[in-house]
Order: C-alpha cells, then sequence, then structure tokens
C-alpha cells in the first residue's frame, strides 16, 4: 500500500484550519452567556443543541442549561453530518 508522508507545511496547514474551527466554535458558544435558551430544546432531555452554521453544514454543541446555578455545561460538540451525542 502506497504511503502518505505530509511536509511540515501541510502539517502546520492542517494545524491551521484545526485552530479555526475551534475558534468559530469558540465564538459561536460565547453567545450563550447573554442567551443560555437559545438552543433547540432536545425532545424528552434537559440538553439543548445550539447550531453553529459554517457552509452548508456546521457543527452543534449539545449543552446542559442549570437555571439553579446559571450555568451552561457544554457536554459534546459535533459536526452536523456526524451520528448522535455520546456522552
Amino acid at each position: 500500500m502506497t504511503t502518505v508522508v505530509y511536509s511540515a507545511g501541510a502539517r502546520a496547514d492542517l494545524q491551521r484550519v484545526a485552530d479555526f474551527l475551534a475558534t468559530l466554535i469558540i465564538d459561536a458558544v460565547d453567545v450563550l452567556p447573554a442567551h443560555p435558551l437559545i438552543g433547540h430544546p432536545v425532545p424528552g432531555s434537559p440538553l439543548r443543541q445550539l447550531a453553529i452554521a459554517r457552509g452548508r453544514t456546521g457543527y452543534l454543541a449539545l449543552y446542559e442549561y442549570d437555571t439553579a446555578a446559571d450555568v451552561v455545561y457544554v457536554l459534546a460538540i459535533r459536526h452536523q453530518r456526524e451520528a448522535g451525542f455520546a456522552e
């Protein structure tokens, strides 16, 4: 089988892309302190999903808002094309 070798520049590109996506997601989640109920409720669950747009698809942040403590717990982040959330 053929071996694939990434150059140092290509590895740096992958890291840059990962950093960009992480920043995109973090920036979107940063809306939750001001609007903790903005995400769609997960039926039959206390959890909510925040949609994070990215082109034609995007990401989902699964979170729980503890109203008594006024704390948002981000539980998982997935691409919208991935299978459901697993804890």
